[in-house]
């Protein structure tokens, strides 16, 4: 190896170098660097293959054959194309696993959705059912208080009766003087008729025995108030067993109360008696019809 003068700067350089170190002026062209495994270009420097990793062995001046340019570009073509579908075929697969987990996500929510829809099916249908018992309970029930309030208001009506008829034998035994094991402790206290028939009713409203019955019938009213004030809205199949209980209990009060306040004549309260002793009888028949089984 020789020393000569760059024909441009006259700067000493090596009779081998390629290029003047000091201007820069090519004697002659680099020769070109392959990677010896995949045949990719490489540039000054490159240590490793930028295409397959391959380590670069120290060497210069090495041309590749044209078969191997050849080779190479056909390879890189390839090196291309199976890149590109490797790319597709990523693009593809990501496009495959976002419908696929779209896909679950519908059918999850379509799901959900089904059992949601369900679940309100069967509650409704619960409610439904709730709703059938208690209509069938409340219709029971009402039936159970129609009837014992009818009897109730039949075991009123007895007593006053019995009340109605003592007081009218009492009257009329007193004012015609009629001697009775029955209304002689009224008519007759002291063993001698009572000068005035208001004496003898005295003498039976001052009687305790009397005041008890007179205060059950009075007890067994607010009973039946009660009970009828809570059947006042009834049930559809029971509206018309209602308005016959509305009689019933009229002509019931009518009853009672003639009892528990007797007034008028002998005569007008003996009617009075009868009349509603005989539309009470017709109320509870019409009552018997509606509650029948």
């Amino acid at each position: 190896m020789a020393i000569i003068e760059c024909p441009r700067c006259k700067g000493r350089i090596s009779d081998k170098a390629g290029k003047c170190v000091h201007c820069g002026i090519i004697f002659r062209p680099e020769e070109k660097r392959f990677c010896a495994e995949c045949g990719a270009e490489l540039e000054e420097g490159t240590a490793v293959c930028f295409r397959c990793g391959c380590p670069i062995e120290a060497y210069a001046g090495t041309k590749m054959s044209a078969d191997f340019r050849q080779m190479n570009a056909r390879g890189g073509v390839k090196a291309g194309r199976r890149m590109t579908g490797i790319i597709a075929a990523v693009i593809i697969s990501s496009m495959v696993l976002i419908a696929a987990v779209g896909g679950i996500a519908l059918y999850q929510a379509n799901n959900a959705l089904k059992e949601a829809m369900r679940i309100e099916e069967k509650k409704r249908a619960e409610e439904e059912k709730r709703a059938e018992e208690e209509k069938v309970r409340r219709s029971q029930e009402y039936r159970e208080n129609l009837c014992m309030v009818t009897d109730i208001m039949l075991s009123g009506a007895a007593d006053a009766e019995d009340c109605c008829n003592l007081v009218v034998q009492v009257w009329n035994n007193a004012i015609f003087q009629k001697e009775d094991n029955v209304t002689d402790r009224y008519t007759r206290p002291n063993g001698y008729f009572v000068e005035d028939f208001n004496e003898a009713l005295a003498n039976l409203s001052a009687d305790s025995d009397f005041n008890m019955q007179i205060d059950h019938i009075m007890e067994n009213q607010k009973t039946v108030n009660t009970i009828v004030g809570q059947l006042r809205n009834p049930p559809e199949e029971y509206k018309s067993a209602y308005k016959a209980l509305a009689e019933f209990y009229d002509t019931y009060l009518i009853f009672t109360n003639l009892a528990v306040y007797p007034t008028g004549s002998l005569n007008s309260f003996s009617e009075d008696f009868d009349a509603a002793d005989t539309e009470f009888i017709h109320c509870y028949h019409l009552m018997e019809f509606y509650l029948q089984d």
